[in-house]
């Protein structure tokens, strides 16, 4: 054995081709829990630290894959953000899918938010998705949960229980998230309850998305950012939680009934 491979199968580099995800999850929370709880220990507003945070999320995922796999493999996972050739139904259940939804909700329980301006709220919604969710958040934000940990669960343990492996992962990284200056006790268990409820049927959503679109990024990342853009739909905040299991189970059902339907064809 030559002096470079003795050397490079040692190390953090060493341990991420053998253990991936195990080092991946030990950088992202590790680094990831340190950035959002410096401003809830000082104080401050999150927002720059949100964006470190999210650095550290897609840095640690390109890391550890370069480590893991080599460059090549960064170029694909990188790729995969640029998958955008799908159907249009499915355009549509991504950046319709939770706004919609959301209302039906609210309207059933008598919380929704009605705009004042249909065409200044759907600007703002597609904005707020489109540009600076998206663009700006949730596709580097699920190019590490989705791209690199979500992708190899499921690869090796199927859409279902790959998705809930990553749930307690996705559901860590957001505690912080929970105690931002002002938290009580009471907002900090009742926020920590509904990313409890929604992280695995948010990584069920986002899995078949993934697998659907044979790896397309952008149809996760977009599907996170409407969700997101969802939020305030609803006078009691919770609702678009509901919308989120309701729009899963729909597609879900959809994916059920093209499987169905492709066997009896053949």
């Amino acid at each position: 054995m030559t002096a470079t491979t003795t050397t490079g199968s040692r190390g953090l580099a060493g341990l991420a081709r053998r253990h991936p995800e195990a080092v991946f999850l030990t950088l992202a929370l590790g680094l990831g829990w340190t950035a959002l709880t410096i401003p809830d220990v000082a104080g401050q507003e999150n927002g720059p630290f949100l964006v470190l945070m999210l650095l550290v999320l897609a840095g640690s995922a390109l890391l550890v894959t370069h480590w893991a796999e080599g460059p090549g493999a960064v170029r694909r996972l990188l790729a995969r953000a640029l998958l955008w050739r799908f159907e249009p139904w499915r355009y549509a259940v991504i950046l319709l899918g939770m706004p919609v939804t959301t209302f039906a909700v609210a309207g059933l329980l008598g919380t929704a938010v009605v705009p004042d301006d249909w065409a200044a709220f759907i600007g703002t919604y597609l904005f707020m998705t489109v540009v600076f969710g998206f663009l700006l958040a949730n596709l580097w934000e699920e190019l590490a949960w989705t791209g690199f940990l979500q992708a190899r669960f499921m690869a090796r343990h199927g859409l279902l229980l790959g998705s809930l492996m990553t749930a307690p992962w996705f559901f860590a990284i957001h505690v912080p998230l929970s105690f931002t200056p002002g938290w009580t006790w009471s907002s900090a268990l009742v926020n920590l309850a509904l990313v409890l409820v929604l992280a695995p049927v948010m990584r069920l959503l986002l899995g078949m998305h993934y697998l659907d679109t044979r790896g397309s990024l952008l149809a996760v990342g977009l599907q996170h950012s409407a969700f997101n853009a969802s939020g305030d739909l609803g006078s009691e905040g919770w609702e678009y939680v509901i919308a989120l299991v309701v729009l899963t189970a729909v597609v879900a059902g959809i994916r059920a009934a093209s499987r169905h339907r492709d066997r009896v064809t053949a």
